[in-house]
């Protein structure tokens, strides 16, 4: 998913960076498989068909692109636990977008009979395929997500080597950006970007990140004033261009990722990109240097940050809820306008009470008891580096993850981090465990991730620990919860309200089988 709106506000602001003709010469190309896997899923009701299909399409784009050296396949393994909160809240709304699905699409998960069937068909029909180029696939048995397979090797391939990567996540747009290497070319339906297309029979857009890496430096000197010299705007992958992209890809992760929400009053719809770059500018003005250097984070900048745009916070908040609660439903696919949060009405009837019902009712907490105010505070910048350790591939929390559906005010971030800096000094914030965990395994992942409509798509095993009482598991699957639709437009953005996660219950359970 990604930082949500971020393709389409790329494309508008710089109009060079995309091409409907594909990059000549590519030696390499990648491939998220999930996507793709799902596009077929879209338009085929049966396992084999599905499996078939994407076969299919996959060879067009291979026919399409011509590598000459490698392509590669990467499909989501286990992911983190905080990409699992996320996965599960996904398949849960999914439940209600498609009650009348004939083919349960949550069956594109790892552990999976159908994955696992889908493993063995990718692998044996690579096996029995003669080709130029070598072909590799990692399948949903092996450990992380398709994007974070793919910059895994990416990082062996030489410079000079062009790279294609087929795939519709957003995310994949930062993880080029911070990977710090050249010539990455990402590869789109043409349908799936916000583009005014002429008559083509062009299928796909590409995406140049060397030309968005110089954009996005130059509009940074240009626009947003920031201080970069000429010389490291035209030579993209010097040190000191790495370390400004890798601070830009950090600022963006407040205006939200697959990991975190996006901060209400800072949104890519409301000019939250240019009001964040902005205050970025103020603060270097005052502290001389960056966010981010040496993969570190600076938490005073980011204090700074947090006080530019809380300055604004409550006049922001109170015109969005009112052009929320005024705004009209016209289509079918706007839920949350159907069934506007009562949140809304009730900030629209008492304005200057906003920041008290926003934790009532968001966080069924009163704003008296600073603990929730505090520990989610405290998770949520926690959050920003274990985001940036995630995209960096390095060492982090796999148990980890935000338990909200929506972040604390500017305001409070700004307060709880000037008052305990203190915390996140060394590790970021983020606790060393005395003793590394085992891996999460795709039968817990299974029973985190899945609702009870899907109890039939379970191993046969993993059904018994999701429906008998005797587990203790029943109270974390239930046929009926609310949905949280607060300054929502359409039905994936909401919150689906489900019980915590708690793996060590799940690992308990699995492990008594």
């Amino acid at each position: 998913m990604g930082i949500p709106h971020y393709f389409y506000i790329l494309t508008q602001e710089y109009n060079d960076i995309c091409s409907i003709v594909a990059p000549d010469n590519c030696q390499h190309f990648f491939i998220d498989f999930n996507g793709m896997i799902h596009q077929s899923a879209a338009l085929k009701i049966s396992p084999e068909l599905i499996k078939s299909a994407t076969w299919d399409y996959l060879h067009t784009c291979i026919d399409l692109i011509k590598p000459s050296q490698t392509v590669n396949i990467c499909a989501d393994g286990v992911a983190p636990l905080a990409k699992m909160n996320q996965q599960r809240k996904r398949r849960f709304l999914s439940i209600i977008e498609n009650k009348s699905a004939e083919w349960d699409k949550n069956a594109i998960s790892p552990g999976t009979d159908f994955m696992n069937q889908f493993n063995s068909f990718m692998s044996k029909n690579i096996r029995d395929t003669s080709s130029d180029f070598i072909y590799t696939y990692s399948g949903t048995n092996i450990v992380g997500e398709g994007e974070h397979k793919i910059f895994s090797k990416i990082r062996a391939i030489p410079n000079n080597d062009v790279i294609i990567i087929y795939g519709l996540d957003a995310d994949l747009i930062m993880l080029s950006l911070i990977s710090n290497h050249p010539n990455i070319y990402l590869m789109r339906e043409t349908i799936q970007v916000n583009l005014i297309q002429t008559e083509t029979s062009n299928k796909f857009v590409y995406l140049n990140i060397d030309k968005l890496r110089y954009r996005i430096l130059r509009q940074l000197r240009d626009k947003f004033n920031w201080d970069i010299e000429e010389i490291v705007e035209n030579e993209i992958y010097s040190d000191k261009s790495c370390e400004i992209i890798e601070s830009y890809v950090i600022l963006c992760f407040l205006l939200g990722n697959d990991f975190l929400p996006h901060i209400p009053s800072l949104s890519l719809k409301k000019n939250g990109h240019s009001r964040l770059l902005y205050a970025a500018k103020n603060v270097y003005d005052k502290l001389k240097c960056n966010i981010m250097n040496n993969n570190v984070i600076n938490y005073e900048y980011l204090i700074d940050i947090f006080k530019i745009l809380s300055v604004d916070e409550n006049d922001i908040i109170i015109k969005l809820n009112e052009e929320y609660i005024k705004k009209g439903a016209y289509n079918e696919n706007q839920y949350a306008l159907k069934n506007k949060s009562p949140l809304a009405k009730n900030i629209y009837s008492s304005p200057q009470n906003w920041r008290a019902l926003y934790y009532k009712h968001l966080f069924k907490s009163s704003i008296k008891d600073t603990s929730i105010i505090i520990d989610s505070c405290k998770l949520f910048i926690n959050g920003i580096k274990w985001t940036y350790l995630y995209y960096k591939q390095l060492p982090k929390d796999d148990r980890w993850y935000y338990p909200y559906g929506y972040s604390p005010t500017i305001l409070d971030l700004a307060n709880y981090l000037q008052g305990n800096i203190n915390e996140f000094s060394g590790s970021g914030g983020i606790e060393n465990r005395q003793k590394e965990p085992p891996p999460i395994s795709s039968d817990v992942q299974l029973l985190v991730i899945l609702p009870p409509q899907s109890f039939s798509i379970l191993p046969e095993k993993l059904r018994r620990v999701m429906s008998d009482p005797k587990y203790g598991l029943a109270h974390l699957y239930p046929n009926e919860y609310t949905i949280e639709t607060y300054l929502k437009t359409y039905l994936w953005e909401c919150i689906p309200n489900l019980p915590a996660i708690d793996i060590d219950l799940i690992e308990k359970c699995i492990s008594s089988l």
